[in-house]
């Protein structure tokens, strides 16, 4: 076993000192992942500068954000199965790779996310009068995921693209509104100061991200899910797809909670829907059901 195992680039950059600290990562991982800073320096025999200055060389902004990685490597066992792409991969080899990302962003969310948590995110969305949606990039993608699933458990939805139209949002939630806030960084600017504006006006704050940091630091209840991305420019955007697949079990969740009536109402649209495309006409109201 090697740091590769892990997901993590290989000992070739690190120093004498800092590979100390790479051999007791690839020792014991799990105890790896359960020590303080102090612990692995002490155990290594090198200063806590060194282990911080290690996790770093790895890739990541700094010790707690290398273990949170680290602990997510170790809950999926696909983590780090999937190498990333170059350039002269043949197609074949390309599609297994990139498929490979998708399943291990996946596999790790689902056995990482905290089940406790997310079911008072699905309680706080179920209970709330309307839901304001905040997010930019790929993290706007997920939000307007968001947007066309729960208008069609009967939740009232605005989830604008645009910065000042969110900020205009915020400003009009209210103490029954739930704030679903997106940002794998939890540090987008814009994000942050339309979520300050909602919980000002006593929203909830809902916030669905990769770590942690001042978006979550704001908010009343906290997703991570998605993690670190892979700096590979071709490798697929496995935040947006572990945020999607956590829009997805949401809104089943909220519809299960939300009871026959809801469901009904549900599967009738569906019903109206599919008519409307294939006949190309829309549904009267007298139209035959089937």
């Amino acid at each position: 076993m090697n740091l590769a195992s892990f997901g993590f680039p290989g000992e070739a950059t690190l120093r004498p000192s800092e590979r100390k600290v790479a051999e007791i990562l690839v020792e014991d991982p799990e105890w790896f992942s359960r020590a303080t800073l102090s612990e692995i320096a002490a155990r290594a025999e090198v200063s806590e500068p060194t282990v911080v200055r290690f996790t770093r060389s790895l890739g990541s902004r700094g010790f707690q954000d290398f273990k949170y990685t680290l602990i997510q490597s170790l809950a999926s066992p696909l983590v780090g199965v999937h190498s990333l792409i170059d350039e002269s991969d043949p197609l074949p080899t390309v599609i297994t790779k990139t498929l490979d990302a998708s399943i291990t962003a996946l596999t790790s969310l689902r056995d990482s996310l905290n089940v406790e948590t997310f079911g008072q995110v699905a309680d706080a969305i179920d209970a709330a009068s309307d839901l304001v949606v905040l997010g930019f990039g790929a993290s706007g993608i997920v939000g307007q995921d968001l947007a066309q699933k729960f208008p069609l458990l009967g939740l009232p939805i605005n989830a604008p693209a645009d910065a000042h139209q969110q900020f205009m949002a915020a400003t009009l939630a209210s103490p029954t509104t739930a704030v679903i806030a997106i940002s794998n960084t939890a540090a987008t600017i814009e994000v942050l100061n339309s979520a300050r504006e909602a919980k000002a006006r006593g929203a909830t704050i809902i916030a669905l991200s990769g770590r942690e940091g001042p978006l979550t630091e704001i908010a009343d209840l906290v997703l991570l899910a998605g993690g670190e991305e892979d700096t590979n420019e071709y490798t697929p955007t496995s935040s947006r797809l572990a945020h999607l697949a956590v829009v997805d079990a949401l809104s089943v969740v909220v519809a299960l909670r939300r009871g026959r009536e809801s469901n009904e109402a549900l599967r009738r649209m569906k019903h109206r829907l599919n008519v409307m495309r294939t006949s190309g006409q829309p549904m009267t109201e007298d139209a035959p059901q089937v």
